[in-house]
C-alpha cells in the first residue's frame, strides 16, 4: 500500500473490458454518465478498464 502512494502519478490508458483493445474514446455524457465506445468489436458501455504505463 505505502509503494502505491510514493510512485509518481503516471499516464493511463483505457482497454476495452470484451476485447482488450486500446481503442477506445469517449463517447458521450451528460445526464447519462460516461459512455466510451471501442472501436475494434463496437462496445459501448460505461465499464471501461485502465492500464498503467
Amino acid at each position: 500500500m505505502l509503494e502505491e502512494l510514493k510512485k509518481p502519478p503516471g499516464r493511463r490508458i483505457l482497454v476495452c473490458p470484451t476485447c482488450g483493445s486500446h481503442d477506445v474514446t469517449y463517447y458521450m455524457g451528460l445526464k447519462m454518465g460516461y459512455q466510451y465506445q471501442c472501436k475494434s468489436c463496437n462496445y459501448v458501455g460505461a465499464l471501461v478498464l485502465e492500464e498503467d504505463i
